[in-house]
C-alpha cells in the first residue's frame, strides 16, 4: 500500500511549500528539509515525486514561467497608445509588483532570484520572460529613436529601461539609505516610475536626434 508520500496531495504541498522557500531564500540556500517541514512531509517524498532538489526547482520554474505567461507578461507589456504611454504603462506595473512593501508575489521573487544568482534555469526565463519583454520594449525605443534607431541604439536602451528597473529593485536597501526613507510607499514609487520613464524618453529621443546639425546662427550686421 503506498504511503501517505506517495499521495498527489503531497506532491501539491511539495510544490507550494518549496515555492516560498526558493522565493524566500534561492535555490543555494533552500533545504529540501526546510520545504518538508513548512509541507508537512517527509523527506522521502521529495525523492518519490521529484528525484532530488534540483528536480523540484525545475518542476517549479516550469510552474513560474507558464504563469508569467499567463498573468505577468500581459500585465507588463498590455498596455496601448503611443511608446511614452507604453513605456509608463510598462515601468510602472514592474516597480508596483516589485517594489512595494507587500510585494510577495512569488513569482517575480523568483524571477529576481534567477538574475541575481542565476542558475541552469535562467536560459527558460530568458526565452519564456525576459525575451518578451524585451521584444515589447523594443518596439517602444525603435518609435522613439525613429530613422536613427540602429539596432544597437534599440538595443542599448532596452537594456537601460530594463536595468533602471531591476536595480531599483535588487538595490532596494542602498537607494532607500540615499533616499532617506524607509521603505518605498506607493508615492514613492509612482515618482521612481514617473522619473525612468521621463528620464528615458528624454534620452531616446535626444538620441533620435544626436548629429543633426542645427542651423547655423545668424550674424547680426
Amino acid at each position: 500500500m503506498a504511503g501517505k508520500h506517495t499521495s498527489p496531495e503531497t506532491r501539491e504541498r511539495l510544490l507550494n511549500a518549496a515555492t516560498e522557500v526558493f522565493a524566500n531564500s534561492g535555490f543555494e540556500h533552500a533545504t529540501v528539509r526546510d520545504i518538508c517541514k513548512r509541507a508537512g512531509a517527509n523527506i522521502a517524498a521529495v525523492n518519490y515525486h521529484f528525484g532530488d532538489k534540483e528536480r523540484l526547482y525545475d518542476a517549479i520554474m516550469d510552474r513560474a514561467l507558464e504563469q508569467a505567461q499567463e498573468r505577468l507578461i500581459p500585465e507588463l507589456t498590455g498596455a496601448a497608445g503611443p511608446a511614452e504611454a507604453r513605456l509608463a504603462a510598462f515601468v510602472r506595473a514592474f516597480l508596483h509588483r516589485s517594489l512595494r512593501p507587500d510585494a510577495t508575489h512569488w513569482l517575480m521573487r523568483l524571477m529576481e532570484r534567477e538574475w541575481v544568482a542565476p542558475t541552469a534555469a535562467l536560459d527558460r526565463v530568458m526565452e519564456r520572460f525576459v525575451l518578451k519583454v524585451r521584444d515589447y520594449l523594443r518596439g517602444i525605443a525603435e518609435e522613439l529613436l525613429g530613422a536613427r534607431g540602429t539596432p544597437e541604439l534599440v538595443s542599448d536602451c532596452v537594456v537601460s529601461v530594463m536595468s533602471q528597473c531591476v536595480h531599483l529593485r535588487t538595490g532596494k536597501e542602498m537607494i532607500k539609505r540615499l533616499r532617506g526613507i524607509r521603505d518605498y510607499d506607493d508615492a514613492t514609487i509612482e515618482a521612481m516610475a514617473a522619473h525612468v520613464t521621463q528620464f528615458s524618453v528624454a534620452a531616446m529621443r535626444g538620441l533620435s536626434t544626436a548629429g543633426v546639425s542645427s542651423p547655423a546662427p545668424r550674424r547680426r550686421k
